[in-house]
């Protein structure tokens, strides 16, 4: 199964992700602005490093990147001029964690605004069906289309922005990593490339079936639980307590081993990422030193650092891309079924006359007959009767002749 060629599954996201377009925006910007600032947090490092260990280094003659950290590290005029490197690197440091604390908040926030429209949209939307739609369809099943997808439709929602700020994040500091390290950045996007493919291949085969099997065993936990404790009675005539366990248990026991299944692959992948990469680096290091001694070392202390501390922000991103391209494909059923919820084709009722009605002296039925358009069953055949107020009138008859619908 390929997710991604699901006309469907494109159709639900940007369905729900145009409800609210100025929210998206916001946070879009917001992402971008973050990654940026992200990736500067880090190039600024290089300058700071270098100034600490005292390693002459003429901006002047560096190129590209390299130069645009050094100019603006010293952009602010103090001496000795490490107090300029601080300075900046502080500032960065503030404005990142700011920024990524209110992009944080508004992904969150997207999602519980999406999440709120599409309750009270479906809630609203069933209560002015027609009272025939409720004979074909289980309630527990509608109570769970309104109530459980749509909590996890706000965590698909919120994780689309999360996604695009690590890819972006990633993008950047690799391209950072390229202008100080070109041979081993190169390692870094074998390895990443690697980490994608398995992810893809992982989400594909894995996280939408598991997604898909644990919709169906949700909503049977609902129907269940509604029914059984709808008809107590009954079930407590008829000692039928151990067939509604039995039913109930095994849905829970699916929905689990489903969900577990999931978090096996979902955790899998990042750290044999780290494994591999810090393995790669440990093996560079030791093959510079084997050939050129210990001392070549030195004037490459800083580029070193950056690069692990490049690495250190990488591989969370990684991570978190690929735990959360799994976690967004094991969540595309159940936007798949609030999607279709809100798609469903409904017949209202008909809005006619004036409500309340005034019950005064009495009900009277003059040959009152009462067909259901989509069952095509008479439920009442001409029935003629009379009410008076202040009486108590019992209704007696077999299942399926008519009482609920008189």
């Amino acid at each position: 199964m390929n997710y991604r060629l699901k006309s469907k599954t494109k159709d639900a996201l940007f369905y729900f992700l145009k409800l609210r377009p100025k929210m998206l925006i916001g946070v879009v910007l917001l992402s971008i602005l973050f990654s940026f600032l992200e990736a500067f947090s880090v190039g600024i490092f290089y300058p700071l490093l270098t100034e600490m260990a005292a390693i002459k280094q003429n901006p002047e003659q560096s190129k590209g990147v390299i130069s645009f950290l050094f100019r603006a590290a010293g952009s602010i005029p103090l001496i000795p001029s490490i107090f300029s490197n601080l300075a900046i690197f502080t500032t960065v440091i503030v404005l990142k964690n700011v920024v990524g604390y209110a992009r944080e908040v508004s992904s969150v926030f997207l999602g519980l605004s999406i999440r709120e429209h599409c309750q009270t949209t479906l809630f609203h939307r069933l209560l002015m069906a027609k009272y025939s739609y409720f004979f074909k369809r289980k309630h527990g099943d509608l109570e769970y289309r309104i109530v459980n997808a749509p909590n996890q439709l706000n965590n698909l929602v919120s994780i689309i922005p999360d996604i695009f700020t690590e890819v972006l994040k990633s993008f950047l500091i690799i391209g950072l990593l390229f202008t100080v390290a070109a041979k081993a950045t190169i390692l870094i996007i074998f390895i990443g490339g690697v980490f994608i493919l398995a992810i893809r291949y992982l989400s594909s085969k894995v996280s939408y079936i598991t997604g898909k099997e644990r919709v169906i065993a949700s909503s049977d936990i609902t129907v269940y639980c509604s029914q059984a404790l709808e008809g107590i009675k009954a079930v407590k005539i008829f000692r039928a307590e151990n067939f509604w366990k039995g039913l109930f248990n095994n849905a829970v026991k699916r929905y689990f081993s489903y969900a577990r299944k999931d978090t096996i692959f979902l955790y899998m992948p990042s750290r044999l990422l780290e494994i591999a990469a810090f393995s790669i680096l440990s093996l560079i290091i030791g093959v510079l030193v084997f050939r050129y001694g210990i001392e070549c070392m030195r004037d490459m202390i800083p580029m070193f650092r950056v690069f692990v501390l490049a690495l250190q922000r990488l591989l969370p991103s990684f991570f978190s891309i690929g735990k959360n391209s799994m976690q967004f494909v094991s969540l595309l059923p159940y936007g798949e079924t609030s999607y279709e919820a809100m798609k469903e084709s409904l017949q209202n009722v008909d809005k006619s006359g004036n409500l309340p009605y005034a019950f005064e002296n009495e009900i009277v039925f003059k040959k009152v007959s009462l067909e259901y358009e989509d069952l095509k069953e008479t439920a009442l055949n001409e029935i003629s009767c009379k009410i008076k107020k202040n009486r108590f009138v019992g209704i007696v008859g077999e299942s399926g002749s008519g009482k609920t619908s008189m």
